[in-house]
């Protein structure tokens, strides 16, 4: 949960500027992208997450973080 909580406010400090619909999936994407790895898996899983929410309480019409690149973790 700690680790959520986290994730959930660097969400907010990096694209807070921006309503859920404004969050295409190249926006989406272009932010993924700066993670590594392990670190982009966590991250879009969450994301998706985040977005399913959006969707269901009608912030945004589609998952745009659903619709990016599934990478694989490392192992």
């Amino acid at each position: 949960m700690k680790e959520i909580k986290f994730k959930l406010a660097r969400y907010r400090e990096d694209l807070g500027d921006l309503m859920m619909g404004q969050l295409d999936m190249l926006t989406v994407a272009e932010y993924l992208d700066g993670f590594e790895h392990n670190a982009y898996t966590k991250h879009r899983g969450l994301l998706v997450k985040v977005f399913a929410f959006a969707v269901a309480k009608g912030l945004c019409e589609r998952n745009s973080a659903e619709l990016t690149l599934v990478k694989e973790a490392e192992k």
